[in-house]
C-alpha cells in the first residue's frame, strides 16, 4: 500500500512538474527581451497605446523590473502576473491594434518596429478587450539601430 501512495505522489509531482507558464491560457502580456547590444539597461519603461494620425498616443505604461541584460532573454510579467493594460482606453484613441513605445535608461526611445519588416509592430485589440496566450506574449529585439518585436506563436 505504501508502494502505491509513493508511486502516486510521484507521478504527481512529475506530472505538475512539466507544466511551463506558457503551455497555461493567462491573461494579459508578458515579455521577454533579446538584448543584442553591448550594454545592459537598468531602467527601461514599456507603453501601450494606438495611433492617431500617425502619432502614438500612450494609454498605459509598465516599468520593466529587473533590468535588461546583455543577450538576456528572461521573461518579464509571467504567469498570473501578466501586464493587465485597460485595452478599451486604447479604443477610444480610435484604434483597433496596439501598439508599443519604449523609453530605455540612456534616453534611447522608439516605437517598436515589426520584427524583419518597415512597418510598426501592432496587435488586433481582441473585441472583448482580453489579450493572452501566445497572442499576449511578446518578444522585444534590442540591436543598436532599431527596436523590433514579435509573439510568440
Amino acid at each position: 500500500m505504501k508502494t502505491k501512495i509513493l508511486i502516486a505522489v510521484i507521478s504527481f509531482m512529475f506530472l505538475t512538474s512539466c507544466a511551463r507558464d506558457e503551455d497555461i491560457p493567462f491573461e494579459g502580456f508578458r515579455f521577454s527581451f533579446l538584448n543584442h547590444t553591448n550594454r545592459g539597461y537598468i531602467d527601461a519603461e514599456l507603453f501601450i497605446g494606438g495611433i492617431k494620425n500617425g502619432v502614438f498616443i500612450p494609454t498605459d505604461s509598465i516599468l520593466i523590473v529587473p533590468k535588461i541584460k546583455v543577450n538576456g532573454n528572461g521573461y518579464h510579467f509571467i504567469g498570473e502576473n501578466r501586464w493587465k493594460p485597460d485595452l478599451r482606453k486604447i479604443r477610444e484613441t480610435p484604434s483597433d491594434r496596439c501598439y508599443f513605445f519604449i523609453k530605455l535608461t540612456n534616453d534611447r526611445e522608439s516605437l517598436l518596429g515589426k520584427y524583419n519588416q518597415t512597418e510598426p509592430f501592432s496587435i488586433n485589440l481582441p473585441s472583448d478587450n482580453t489579450i493572452g496566450g501566445n497572442m499576449g506574449s511578446v518578444r522585444i529585439y534590442i540591436y543598436d539601430d532599431r527596436i523590433t518585436a514579435d509573439v510568440d506563436e
